[in-house]
């Protein structure tokens, strides 16, 4: 674990005496208070706890771990397996719930309000608290809202879209196809996208659409 700001590593993740042995397919996910890191490693799910800097729960999972996602509140943790999403409890490392098999990928949005739902007939937007569904977008992939809740990107097959949230309009288009990874400025002014086959890092203003600069 590496601090952003002094670029020094601050701890190493452990349970008990042993070390979480790194792989290249890990994924990780810090809870919304930042206090949990969440570490999906083969078939297994930690939680790490930053400040007493040992493993908290331990969650065996069944089938391959994709990726790692935290409900709003920091109580839940949810990662997406072969062939579904499923949510446990922090605490007590016990199964909460579950996505049904058609819906690939999920987002929250950090303000705890709404979240996006990708499946086959699209990408669902919708309210946390009670289901509502707001606006049924095109595409599916990878999600991710900007920091402040107003966006929504997805990786989708035809490239990285952007929606506005309270509208569900288009906003922006920033790739013609899938893309490697990509990320919000804690701002959310700024969208940093990786695209293949080279791995190009290019840097984009949200708003206009228009390149910022790129790293090759």
């Amino acid at each position: 674990l590496w601090d952003v700001q002094t670029a020094t590593m601050c701890a190493t993740l452990v349970k008990g005496t042993d070390l979480i042995e790194p792989s290249w397919d890990d994924t990780l996910a810090f809870s919304p208070d930042g206090r949990l890191l969440a570490i999906g490693t083969g078939h297994t799910i930690f939680l790490w706890d930053i400040s007493l800097q040992a493993v908290r729960t331990t969650i065996p999972v069944e089938g391959t771990l994709f990726s790692l996602m935290f409900y709003p509140d920091g109580k839940t943790v949810g990662g997406k397996l072969d062939y579904t999403i499923t949510f446990w409890d922090v605490e007590t490392g016990q199964p909460s719930g579950a996505f049904p098999e058609e819906i690939q990928e999920v987002a929250y949005s950090p303000n705890g309000h709404l979240f996006a739902a990708a499946g086959q007939g699209g990408i669902q937007l919708s309210k946390i608290e009670n289901g509502e569904v707001l606006h049924t977008l095109k595409g599916g992939g990878t999600l991710l809202f900007s920091p402040d809740s107003h966006l929504l990107a997805a990786n989708t097959l035809d490239g990285l879209q952007v929606w506005v949230v309270q509208t569900g309009k288009a906003l922006h288009q920033f790739a013609q196809e899938p893309v490697t990874a990509f990320a919000f400025s804690p701002d959310s002014q700024t969208l940093a996208v990786s695209a293949p086959p080279f791995g190009e890092l290019t840097f984009w203003d949200v708003k206009t659409g228009m390149l910022k600069t790129s790293i090759t």
